[in-house]
């Protein structure tokens, strides 16, 4: 099967505008079961691998995070020899050595247990040879990063048709694989589940997956502290999921929130799905948001992440009916509680923009597009209406710029504590984001 990178066959120009991230440039070809990592050290996504169905791939893009210009993706040309095409593989970020590793799924040679790095600041391939028994092939796995235990752990997974009941830990400065006894009653053998690693309580979050014939909608978490890993099933309130596989998941820390996308189900049937669902960790209960625009169509296979820069859920490609996607969309995590709008990428879209953070508590960043030359104001009103302060007005060239609002009114005053909201207003538009002030 190729790896070859199809990219003139993907070529998109694209450009969306909300909250303040236009999509344009090339997108990856079509896939599903690839992994999406972010590289927190250079603030951009990492894609790699995944299948079309008869391709599977081995190409990495990437795509800044931390940038005025907006989301774009670019093909990341590596050297050393790559790992072949894969796809149910799973990645973490090692932010420690700069680097991406990468960790069993399917090759055209069937499960495979290869153990392999991305050096991020030389973009240089490696197969690693860790020491230790190695955990046996395997596919549809999900991996964390640990930083607590500066280790990488992974959970289970599937060989030859049947689940595999267990969970290694990759000590990353020794390089050496051990597989963990952890006390308590324990999930099922599981693939294609959720994870994600909550920092502040150091705990390993599990949800969904397979486990022989039957699809859960089950929450475990994992204690992590040394000596004592514990493993305890979750009871959240709320409105559950459907049991489900395959889901795109991410995990916000600032908010201790875990969010699912898509995935696929079969009461009877095989059905794919596009329901969006937020975990809140502090209150432990389900939402199912039901958020406006263009929703993505269903699909199994997606991959995702959390954008700690922009506050955005990112999910790429996967399964559909029609077939494999290349597209991106995402959603706006701090305003999923409010008005909630999918941002999918569209063709031929350049509208003007504003973005504001949700909750600031210095400086106020304020980011706005414009597609054209022309008058513009922006404004800070408060949560009556009244004009706080001007911050522009007059002519302002096109493109995105950006204003940084001190938090003081027209008078020089610092403001109170409280909601605000920026409006912009052109020649033709007029759109407002609210925020909010701490001290």
């Amino acid at each position: 099967m190729s790896t070859a990178v199809r990219v003139a066959a993907a070529v998109l120009v694209l450009c969306v505008v909300t909250y303040g991230i236009e999509w344009q440039g090339m997108a990856p070809p079509a896939r599903g079961f690839a992994t999406l990592t972010v590289d927190t050290t250079n603030h951009r996504a990492v894609v790699f691998g995944g299948t079309s169905g008869y391709d599977l791939w081995n190409d990495v893009w990437v795509m800044p995070l931390d940038t005025m210009t907006g989301y774009r993706w670019e093909p990341l040309t590596t050297s050393g020899t790559p790992p072949s095409g894969r796809f149910g593989h799973t990645a973490i970020y090692d932010p420690g050595y700069e680097r991406m590793v990468v960790f069993g799924g399917t090759t055209t040679n069937g499960e495979t247990n290869e153990l392999w790095q991305l050096d991020l600041s030389t973009a240089a391939w490696q197969q690693l040879a860790p020491s230790g028994t190695p955990p046996t092939p395997r596919e549809f796995i999900s991996a964390v990063y640990c930083p607590e235990r500066h280790s990488m752990l992974v959970f289970d997974g599937k060989y030859e048709g049947s689940g595999i009941d267990e969970l290694w830990e990759l000590e990353l400065d020794s390089l050496a694989w051990h597989q963990l006894d952890v006390s308590g009653t324990r999930p099922p053998a599981l693939w294609s589940y959720g994870s994600a690693l909550d920092p502040d309580s150091n705990k390993l979050l599990i949800f969904a997956g397979q486990a022989g014939d039957n699809l859960v909608n089950d929450v475990w978490e994992l204690d992590l502290a040394v000596g004592n890993e514990h493993w305890t099933q979750l009871e959240p309130a709320g409105t559950l999921p459907d049991s489900l596989s395959n889901c795109a998941c991410c995990y916000d820390p600032g908010q201790r929130r875990f969010y699912i996308f898509g995935g696929f189900t079969f009461p009877g049937y095989f059905v794919f799905l596009n329901d969006l669902y937020e975990l809140d960790l502090n209150a432990l209960s389900w939402t199912h948001i039901n958020p406006t625009g263009l929703v993505p169509v269903e699909r199994r296979g997606p991959a995702g992440e959390f954008d700690p820069w922009n506050g955005n859920f990112i999910t790429f490609g996967g399964e559909a009916y029609s077939g494999f996607q290349s597209d991106a969309p995402y959603i706006h995590i701090s305003e999923l509680l409010g008005v909630t709008e999918w941002h999918p990428a569209s063709v031929d879209r350049c509208s003007p923009w504003i973005l504001v953070p949700a909750v600031n508590v210095g400086p106020v960043h304020i980011r706005y597009f414009l597609p054209a030359a022309g008058a513009s104001c922006v404004r800070v009103l408060d949560n009556s209406g009244r004009v706080v302060r001007t911050l522009l007005s007059g002519d302002s060239p096109a493109g995105v710029r950006q204003l940084i609002w001190d938090s003081k009114d027209s008078e020089g005053r610092t403001v109170a504590a409280g909601a605000y909201f920026c409006y912009l207003e052109t020649g033709q538009t007029g759109m407002s984001r609210k925020f909010v002030i701490t001290r």
